[in-house]
């Protein structure tokens, strides 16, 4: 895919970084063109089907980056790359990914859906950090509220407390991100965020592509063969995961992302 057009410059990309740092947050829109919608969105419903839970009702795939190339594509995509190794480190990979499509679902008064990222990172720290962030690709149209929007706590990424929990109460802040097919959402792992329930007739698609230090191990992996696939192709090893580079020690300036950032 050609996107060279389309990267964020440098001033662009402080823009960006610094609503990261106020909002723990940011909504770009239009990164995806509406072919590319298009072609993503035949890739993604058939998986959608595949993966479908029907005990919850809805699908939650996870290792989204590696269940179709176009996706690893997706995943690797050079347009958000500046804005990712400035917003956590040019030493980055994909540590996590998911498909997400909810159909559309009955109200849940009492569903507790808020929550930061990272698991037991969260749980074992004595401090909270920005280990990893997330890039969220809308697929389907989530314009309007109550649609399966992402929910988010702007500002909360500086927070010192944990959310209280309160089952069937919007948090006091909240707000739901208006989100149109093409546009991609840009979140830390610190901001306190969940899902509206989608009380639309139309089902919300979205796929979330996380990246961390390479020092954070990944959650889901690539095969021996997507490894393979992409020799000759630094940048893609990075970011899937080889073990081309000392994860601790190599010098910034070795890594591929930092090299292609520099000559872009």
């Amino acid at each position: 895919m050609s996107t060279a057009s389309q990267r964020f410059d440098a001033a662009q990309t402080r823009e960006i970084l610094d609503e990261l740092d106020r909002n723990g947050f940011v909504h770009i829109p239009g990164v995806l063109a509406p072919e590319e919608v298009a072609e993503l969105r035949e890739v993604v419903e058939p998986l959608a089907k595949e993966h479908f839970d029907p005990e919850l009702g809805f699908t939650h795939a996870l290792g989204a980056a590696y269940l179709h190339p176009r996706l690893t594509d997706l995943a690797v995509d050079p347009r958000l790359m500046g804005v990712l190794a400035g917003a956590l480190t040019p030493n980055l990979h994909i540590y996590h990914s998911h498909i997400d499509v909810h159909p559309p679902e009955q109200e849940a008064p009492n569903a507790w859906r808020w929550h930061e990222d990272g698991g037991r990172q969260t749980a074992d720290l004595d401090y909270r950090a920005r280990l990893s962030a997330k890039l969220g690709y809308w697929l389907s149209d989530c314009d309007e509220p109550g649609m399966g929007n992402l929910e988010v706590i702007p500002g909360s990424n500086r927070w010192t407390e944990f959310l209280p929990r309160t089952p069937g109460q919007t948090p006091q802040g909240a707000i739901q991100v208006l989100a149109k097919a093409g546009d991609v959402t840009l979140f830390e792992r610190r901001i306190w965020h969940g899902r509206s329930t989608n009380l639309s007739n139309r089902t919300r698609m979205v796929v979330f592509f996380g990246y961390a230090p390479r020092w954070i191990v990944q959650r889901e992996f690539p095969s021996d063969e997507q490894l393979d696939a992409a020799i000759g192709d630094p940048l893609r090893r990075q970011l899937i995961g080889a073990p081309d580079w000392d994860s601790c020690h190599v010098g910034r300036a070795e890594l591929p992302l930092t090299q292609y950032l520099a000559a872009a």
